[in-house]
């Protein structure tokens, strides 16, 4: 009987999982790298910019984006997200997400038609192993 709550503990967990993955857009895809996003709501009310990566790579992966945020065809801001990508099966699923908050663009401007999300640069390099840094 435990070990069938514990199964069943272990595929809710999974499906959860699965279902938050689901739930991302595809923003960019490469050779090694996939960029996916959403748009989630804060507490105050205020639209975030949540991005994922994924790694096909066979290694470690250093990657550095810049996203560009268009309104009325107009760059109002932008914002650069520098991870290094470790390469294992789980790391994909349990990957840190990177928040994106904005200064200038409202909640409005940002669910109009006129605005336009943006990757402006994509750069991604192998590397043996990821290190640590003090940023």
């Amino acid at each position: 009987m435990n070990k069938l709550i514990g199964i069943i503990g272990i595929l809710l967990l999974s499906f959860n999982s699965l279902n938050a993955q689901i739930c991302y857009d595809e923003l960019k895809l490469e050779d090694n790298i996939k960029v996916k996003y959403k748009w989630k709501e804060n507490k105050e009310g205020a639209k975030e910019l949540r991005i994922k990566f994924k790694t096909t790579a066979k290694s470690d992966l250093n990657t550095d984006l810049e996203l560009g945020f268009y309104h009325n065809g107009i760059l109002e801001e932008k914002a650069q997200i520098s991870d290094c990508l470790k390469r294992f099966f789980w790391n994909d699923w349990f990957r840190p997400i990177h928040i994106v908050q904005f200064e200038n663009l409202t909640k409005d401007q940002i669910e109009s038609d006129q605005f336009k999300l943006e990757v402006l640069e994509l750069s991604t390099e192998k590397v043996d192993k990821c290190t640590k840094t003090d940023d």
